[in-house]
């Protein structure tokens, strides 16, 4: 009698529970046959708090947590110990899905048991258990068992993440298991639902830990990955290394197309004198030569050490003149390197 009533009573909360959300309720109750009782009263709490961060479930907590735990130990005492009985409850809850959990003595140590039943089809979904080494262990525990208990129920559904990261190259580790290709700098991944745990790890960076939820849909996540302070110091010597070499040849291959540039002036400037100079005393054959004509022996005598010295220094200033475009030329790629390989360490100017 006193669990028809009871029954009935639940009956009037759950149609308000169900009022409330259309998602999926799973209630979740200590098992009336576990052994530590406090443990397992810690365990209802803690499953809870694992199923609410899937954002699937409309899971019972708080005052009505507290409720169905009085209303188990009503349970025991009316005598409703079978699976039976406590799905009557679930359903008049309104509920889908019951988890069942319980802390149990192991020899020396604990066992946490949790069973997750389908309320409306009266059997069991999931069983899952695990050795609690110590009480403060236990949230640990249950995390664990989580994914077991409600894989059945996701049946494959899965989510989408964007993931921006400050570096390219970062190779992931999801829930323990590293994924076998680095990830791109603008990474999206298909995930199944519910929670997990990211780590991001490149080499000479501080290991980024994340714990993310995945729901239907697409959500994003910024990361950035900080250097290891010798890395960046080094990386650092390195930048200003070349940013000076950088510097040094640019300022070398202008220097050098400058004198270039000035020594062909020159080389005009004298290709020019010896011109005008062969004019005033010679004329030029038909083969290209010169000769001196019979009114310039006088200008001959006169321009003739000039002349020689101009055959002398334009074939030297014109070599200079292309020795130094050519150094300034192979100047030019030099400094290109030097200055596209210097490390990029704008994003790190905050640290």
């Amino acid at each position: 009698m006193r669990t028809l009533t009871l029954i009935i009573g639940l009956s009037l909360i759950g149609g308000s529970v169900r009022a409330q959300d259309a998602r999926p309720i799973v209630l979740i109750l200590a098992d009336s046959a576990a052994e530590d009782a406090k443990a397992s009263a810690s365990a209802v709490s803690y499953f809870a708090d694992a199923l609410d961060r899937y954002q699937v479930w409309d899971v019972l907590s708080g005052a009505e947590l507290k409720m169905l735990l009085e209303a188990a130990q009503m349970r025991a005492e009316g005598g409703c110990d079978t699976d039976q009985c406590m799905m009557e409850i679930g359903a008049a809850l309104g509920g889908e899905y019951l988890l069942s959990v319980g802390v149990y003595t192991l020899g020396e140590g604990k066992e946490l048991r949790a069973r997750l039943l389908a309320i409306e089809a009266a059997r069991s979904v999931a069983r899952a258990g695990a050795t609690v080494p110590s009480l403060a262990r236990l949230r640990t525990v249950t995390k664990r068992l989580t994914p077991r208990l409600v894989a059945p129920l996701l049946d494959g559904r899965s989510g989408t993440l964007t993931l921006s990261l400050s570096e390219a190259g970062v190779r992931m580790v999801r829930n323990g298991t590293e994924q076998p290709e680095p990830l791109a700098q603008f990474q999206r991944l298909s995930l199944p639902i519910g929670p997990h745990e990211l780590e991001l790890k490149k080499p000479n960076f501080q290991p980024l830990r994340l714990r993310v939820d995945i729901r239907e849909g697409e959500q994003s996540q910024m990361a950035r990955l900080i250097p290891d302070n010798a890395w960046l110091e080094e990386a650092r010597r390195v930048q200003s290394r070349q940013r000076l070499l950088a510097w040094g040849f640019g300022a070398g291959a202008a220097a050098a197309s400058v004198a270039a540039l000035v020594q062909q002036q020159r080389v005009e400037a004298e290709v020019a004198e010896r011109s005008r100079l062969l004019s005033e005393c010679c004329f030029q054959n038909a083969a290209g030569d010169w000769a001196v004509t019979s009114t310039g022996a006088v200008a001959w005598r006169r321009h003739e050490d000039r002349l020689r010295a101009l055959d002398d220094s334009i074939p030297n200033a014109l070599a200079r003149a292309q020795g130094l475009a050519l150094a300034g030329a192979l100047m030019l790629p030099v400094t290109w390197y030097f200055t596209v390989t210097q490390p990029n360490l704008e994003r790190f100017n905050d640290l």
